[in-house]
């Protein structure tokens, strides 16, 4: 992957995108992220929530699990307790 390629199209290399309704908006969303130092996990973390950065956990234990924070992007896995207390282990 180039510098040149941008992200909608390293997403497609790996078969991530099927169908994209505004490429601008996509962009836009993406400068977003960067310039507010959004994290998504990765698929691999998602799946074994262990593999998480350090510092999730305590940005985690401070956040609200209702409130709109992007830390809770960290806590959409498939082990979430039902009561929405953490994952389960």
């Amino acid at each position: 992957m180039s510098a040149a390629t941008t992200t909608l199209e390293a997403a497609a290399e790996l078969g991530l995108v099927a169908d994209l309704v505004d490429a601008e908006v996509y962009e836009r969303t993406i400068d977003r992220f960067r310039t507010n130092r959004i994290a998504l996990p990765t698929f691999a973390q998602l799946a074994d929530p262990t593999r998480a950065p350090a510092g999730v956990a305590g940005l985690l234990a401070a956040t609200d699990k209702s409130e709109p924070h992007p830390a809770n992007l960290w806590r959409v896995h498939w082990y979430n307790r039902l009561d929405g207390s953490g994952p389960t282990t």
